[in-house]
């Protein structure tokens, strides 16, 4: 999948998500949850919405998951990259490999 993206010039990056209607419908529900609230995103892929998400609401604790190792590489790089690793709003997502 990612093969045949790559080779129609499909680049994956940071996105900023805030107004979109379904992640506003996603915020309403995280916004219910006490502070500490472990969050779930199966199928993360690179990250961008987890981050956006933790972003928004850095009193929760994020995990993203995906099958593709690579995939949770390039979240973690991200994470990092926007001080989101390794604090109180990160789980640090795991491949399950390739």
């Amino acid at each position: 999948y990612y093969a045949y993206e790559a080779a129609r010039g499909v680049v994956y990056g940071p996105e900023r998500l805030e107004g979109q209607p379904r992640f506003e419908a996603v915020g309403r529900h995280l916004a219910a949850l006490p502070p500490g609230a472990r969050v779930l995103d199966y199928g993360c892929a690179h990250g961008h919405y987890t981050l956006n998400l933790a972003r928004r609401f850095p009193h929760l604790r994020f995990l993203g998951l995906d099958l593709v190792a690579r995939n949770i590489a390039a979240a973690r790089v991200s994470a990092a990259q926007e001080g989101l690793a390794g604090g109180a709003g990160d789980d640090a997502g795991a491949g399950a490999g390739e």
